[in-house]
């Protein structure tokens, strides 16, 4: 008689009564991620579902359709998740999200706080540019914030930055704004920044990202109370390259940047670090760079 499965190992009574072990047994597994995050009100978020078939992690994980997965919410009245797996959040508050597939499920903490804010810009080449906002509950009208620029990578946008960057847990931590733009680009979640030699729409059209950081700093600003010393860039591949054309073109509005796995590229309209008209960068600016030891791209 099998009187419990645990760890892969199948618990057995004998006639005896004794508990004897047997042989190990496949139990698949089902894992989500991001294990636990942070939303604002009306902020969207999407979760990827894994399927281990056999538990022991010898075999490559299967990323299952969100529609082939059955979704529940703790508390819909905090957030609800639809079919795809997709969250918004509704109130502040905490709810756990449920997967399940084939009888296995997971399981995610969702924390919703602070808001999530939408803005559209028309910038002077006629295009309407448009970034995401998160704004902290630790914000207070009148005293001054630090303002980070978290840029996606190519073929990205800025939805899809703030999901999986989880920079909103520690931005609801420490108390800092988010804004995550958007890029250009033919399809509509699909966006590239122009960063001079790369990359594709933007950079063939040389699309003025410079111009509509600025904006949208500006804009920001004027909407919000941010510490104008404290603004800061950060971004992935084309984001970071991104990163580091702000911090030669746009030193004045930005202190520091943090670009990952993307490098200081010139070619295109990008030909020198310095603003259009100078020599060399408005002020210094701080760099942080991470890259991979084996990233040799």
């Amino acid at each position: 008689l099998a009187v419990g499965i645990t760890t892969g190992i199948i618990l057995v009574a004998n006639q005896s009564g004794e508990i004897e072990l047997t042989q190990a047994v496949d139990i698949p597994q089902l894992s989500l991620s991001p294990s636990s995050t942070v939303l604002g009100k009306n902020g969207l978020g999407q979760l990827e579902v894994a399927y281990d078939p056999d538990g022991s992690g010898s075999q490559l994980q299967q990323y299952l359709l969100p529609e082939d997965v059955r979704w529940t919410s703790s508390n819909t009245s905090i957030v609800s998740v639809d079919t795809s797996g997709v969250l918004t959040g509704k109130a502040a508050g905490a709810a756990t999200i449920t997967a399940t597939y084939k009888l296995r499920s997971a399981q995610t903490q969702i924390k919703v706080a602070g808001e999530v804010k939408s803005y559209d810009l028309l910038t002077p080449d006629g295009r309407t540019r448009s970034y995401l906002l998160y704004v902290p509950s630790l914000y207070t009208a009148g005293i001054p914030m630090s303002l980070i620029l978290s840029f996606h990578g190519g073929g990205g946008n800025g939805e899809g930055m703030m999901n999986t960057s989880l920079m909103n847990i520690l931005a609801d931590q420490e108390g800092f704004l988010v804004a995550y733009p958007d890029g250009t680009g033919i399809l509509p979640k699909v966006k590239i920044w122009n960063v001079g030699p790369c990359c594709g729409y933007a950079g063939d059209n040389k699309v003025d990202d410079v111009k509509f950081v600025s904006m949208l700093i500006d804009d920001a600003k004027q909407r919000f109370t941010i510490d104008t010393n404290r603004v800061y860039a950060t971004g992935l591949s084309n984001g970071a390259m991104m990163s580091h054309r702000l911090a030669c073109q746009l030193a004045d509005k930005v202190a520091a940047i943090a670009p990952m796995a993307g490098g200081l590229n010139f070619g295109g309209d990008f030909l020198s670090c310095a603003p259009s008209g100078q020599s060399s960068p408005a002020t210094k600016v701080s760099v942080l760079n991470f890259h991979g030891t084996t990233d040799d791209n």
